[in-house]
């Protein structure tokens, strides 16, 4: 499987220095995060998320109606 995704890589582009040190960097264990230790930090990043969603989910809506009145203008 190794050799055949490798040789697909050098096909497209990729060269296999490349593709040697994207497979070393999988392999490395995966580092945690460290948001704090108390619980109100946690809460406040977890307030930010979801801030950040409902602000989305918004520029998703605004694009949609745009995109609505575009398509009667037409």
């Amino acid at each position: 499987m190794f050799a055949s995704k490798l040789q697909r890589m050098c096909a497209g582009g990729v060269t296999q220095s490349t593709f040697l040190m994207k497979q070393q960097a999988m392999m490395l264990p995966a580092t945690q995060r460290y948001f704090g230790a108390n619980e109100k930090v946690l809460k406040r990043r977890m307030t930010s998320v979801g801030n950040i969603g409902k602000i989305t989910k918004a520029m998703k809506m605004v694009a949609a109606s745009k995109m609505k009145g575009n398509l009667a203008r037409l």
